[in-house]
């Protein structure tokens, strides 16, 4: 009851702004309708808002990149540093994720240029194989939107590139400081010579850091490239990319040790975080990673209010990991428990290519775009295991020459899938606007999976696995212009997302798969289907303006990892019957002559909907109402910009959360089966503080510089329970009482201290 309180004076108290200082905005922003370009639209005809930054906005005195400027800028918006490292986040809006980590339930979609990149193998988004300093526009269109294809549950974000008509010339930036590192920008555009009617656009990046966390280097490339023509058939474009990176992400720490106690008899102590948060659990943890892109698109005025235009696209990915693990085994025989490490090696390859057509229209008071789209990938996947390896003194896994290397899992699969979709965006009255959405998704994975024989061990191929998926996504909303300048929308949509030939590769829990490396012929996984339903307003308040939105998402048979070791990794994927997303975004946005405030508050229940099984190291029940781990009830920011004079701008930031349940205790329980006490192992919300200057020294140079954390808070972002093998001070427990139940965080990076310069030649 008092949650609902909170929530409803929330709104109260931003809607009871004096309502004679609402005007209309003085910007009319516009926005596409789908995911291939068209024509645009203003924003406020449509049921839904869309949150959109340019280049300026990324990897500048504000942000490091993509998933740093949405967590401090974006309500709704959470992200945390499960792997430790700045390119391998897990991004979550409105308790959606798009997450580079294998296994985490995926509801977001990702687009560059009309092309989708969440990755055929688990849907995961590899943030570090996006050329950031050739983006243009980042939009983030919230709820079901089915004009946005699969994986659309709860958001899509949409990323346009740079042209040479709208960044021409050159620019270099470079940036360095904290955990050494270091980051370099160069790009270079214009228009063709001789008046051929075209323009180029080239960039390319580096970044190299140590990282802050011991053993957790990364470096990441990209390079870059566009080129548009125009023809008496209209404009024709290429684009392509390359980019590669090899980062050292070392996951969760063992903090809280409920297996020892402490001076007063309490089941607990401090673990290994606490005594250092910069140390890593085992190593090494490398993931490589390669992607490369090329497509070719036709753009085509037909006259003024007619466009039409097609995409074809190809692109591959290579990833390569290696992880450095530590088993413990209990040995009969000795009566005591032995350790000793491994490495689970794995290689993927995947491929995808695909085409659409996009045709918009004005006719009359009507605004409409039809097409449809096809998109193929194949997948191929080889783990291998190597066990018998010894664990130094500082935890790292080392393999020698007499180590025994096997064959633990091997894949091959493809999926196609057939879209068409149309929209209409139509003015049913003066001032008011009707949307209506529709797209027919028809989806077949297939796959072959080889597994290790119980007697030979050796790799045998199972029977082919076929399942196909067909769905038909309708959207429904309206916004309505009020006569004091205020916009009022709702709308109610539905998106659905296929199972990846991972998840239906590893769906059985009496043979649960060691990710991303163990696969077996498995059980049928339902598509999730997603119906969202929200409620807004918009508008200019006083010195500026206000947005604020309440929306509920249900998630219908939503696929979701149960973990049966959270250390090891080891689990399988299952449909959950219903789980819930609701809450309530806030935005305000003043400026009062040289500064400029701006807050936002999220209030979020993400919540499983029905009874059911959850495992970790025991199995916990869920039952209606129970929270999800790893997403904050509340999220709470608060910008100040001053500018003192036009060529020089100081910022503040504040970011603080509510507490996150932590998985493995979402019953508030910990222990065995045998064993069970009531305790919160829950983290702790945080208090964080950025500040940031851009100086301006010419009209060609600009300096720039940032600190984060500014208080240097030692904080949580993600917890999970599972059984650790080490002490507080990194020693093997000892061997005859073997692992203990820790809760395991992912730490929050410390102060850092970063300066950079932009200049434009």
């Amino acid at each position: 009851m008092k949650k609902n309180i909170f929530i409803y004076g929330a709104i109260l108290a931003s809607l009871s702004m004096p309502a004679k200082a609402i005007e209309e905005l003085s910007e009319i922003e516009v926005v596409g309708t789908s995911l291939l370009p068209g024509l645009e639209i203003e924003e406020e005809k449509l049921p839904y808002e869309v949150r959109s930054f340019d280049s300026e906005n990324i990897g500048n005195e504000t942000s490091l990149g993509i998933t740093d400027v949405l967590n401090q800028s974006v309500p709704g918006v959470f992200t945390n540093d499960v792997q430790g490292s700045p390119y391998q986040g897990d991004v979550t809006f409105r308790g959606f994720r798009a997450s580079s980590i294998l296994g985490a339930a995926q509801g977001l979609s990702v687009y560059i240029d009309g092309i989708r990149i969440n990755e055929p193998f688990g849907d995961v988004v590899n943030w570090d194989m996006i050329p950031e300093f050739a983006l243009d526009n980042v939009s983030l269109i919230p709820g079901s939107n089915p004009m946005y294809g699969l994986n659309t549950l709860g958001g899509a974000l949409s990323l346009t590139t740079k042209s040479g008509l709208s960044y021409p010339g050159k620019v270099a930036r470079i940036s360095f400081g904290s955990f050494n590192r270091k980051k370099i920008d160069v790009s270079v555009g214009g228009e063709f010579a001789n008046g051929e009617g075209g323009n180029y656009f080239l960039s390319a990046s580096h970044f190299d850091e140590s990282g802050w966390r011991n053993y957790s280097d990364g470096k990441v490339s990209n390079i870059f490239g566009k080129a548009t023509r125009n023809t008496n058939f209209g404009s024709v474009g290429l684009m392509a990319y390359f980019g590669d990176s090899d980062l050292l992400g070392n996951g969760l720490l063992p903090s809280t040790n409920y297996g020892v106690e402490d001076d007063v008899g309490e089941i607990q102590e401090e673990g290994l975080y606490e005594a250092n948060r910069e140390a890593v659990y085992s190593h090494p943890d490398q993931t490589k990673n390669e992607v490369g892109l090329l497509s070719l698109n036709f753009q085509n005025y037909i006259d003024d209010e007619t466009q039409i235009n097609g995409l074809i696209y190809s692109r591959y990915g290579r990833q390569k990991r290696l992880g450095g693990d530590v088993e413990a085994e209990f040995e009969t025989a000795e009566n005591e428990w032995e350790f000793e490490g491994e490495f689970n090696n794995s290689k993927t390859r995947q491929n995808s290519s695909g085409l659409g057509l996009n045709l918009s229209k004005i006719l009359d008071n009507h605004q409409i775009t039809a097409g449809f789209t096809f998109d193929q990938n194949k997948v191929s996947y080889h783990a291998t295991e190597t066990e018998d390896c010894e664990v130094n003194a500082i935890r790292k896994v080392i393999c020698d020459d007499d180590s025994e290397t096997e064959d633990s899992a091997k894949v091959s699969g493809k999926s196609k899938t057939y879209s068409l979709f149309a929209s209409d965006t139509a003015e049913v009255a003066d001032g008011i606007f009707v949307t209506g959405s529709l797209r027919y998704n028809h989806t077949k994975v297939s796959n072959t999976l080889s597994t290790p024989d119980e007697i030979t061990e050796e790799l045998e191929a199972q029977p082919k696995e076929t399942f196909k998926y067909t769905k038909m996504n309708p959207a429904i909303g309206v916004s309505a212009k009020l006569d004091n300048g205020m916009n009022v929308f709702a709308n109610a949509s539905q998106g659905n997302r296929v199972p990846t030939v991972i998840e239906l590769g590893c769906a059985d829990k009496n043979n649960p798969c060691l990710l991303p490396t163990g696969l077996q012929a498995d059980p049928y996984l339902e598509q999730v289907i997603s119906r969202t339903y929200e409620i807004g307003a918009r508008g200019r308040i006083g010195q500026g303006f206000g947005i604020m939105s309440v929306y509920n998402t249900d998630n219908k048979d939503d696929i979701i990892f149960v973990s049966t070791d959270v250390n090891s990794g080891e689990g399988f994927f299952t449909n959950f019957g219903k789980t819930r997303n609701r809450g309530v975004d806030l935005q305000i946005v003043q400026e009062f002559n040289n500064v400029r405030l701006t807050s936002t508050y999220s209030y979020l229940e993400a919540t499983y909907e029905e009874n059911g099984l959850l495992f970790g190291e025991r199995s916990v029940q869920a039952r209606p109402g129970m929270r999800i781990p790893g997403i904050p009830e509340n999220v709470f920011r608060l910008g100040v910009d001053w500018i003192p004079q036009d060529t020089l701008k100081i910022g503040v930031t504040l970011i603080a959360t509510s507490d996150l349940v932590t998985q493995g205790n979402e019953d508030g329980l910990i222990g065995g089966d045998d064993d069970v006490v009531v305790r919160d192992a829950s983290v702790d919300g945080y208090q964080l503080v950025n500040v940031n200057m851009r100086y301006e020294q010419s009209n060609n140079l600009t300096i720039f510089a940032r600190i984060t954390n500014l208080f240097d808070e030692k904080y949580e972002t993600y917890g999970a329970m599972a059984e650790s093998v080490f002490t507080r001070n990194g020693s093997f427990v000892d061997d005859d009482e073997g692992p203990t139940v820790n809760r395991f965080v992912a730490p929050g990076a410390p102060r850092g201290i970063f300066v950079g310069l932009n200049y434009s030649f």
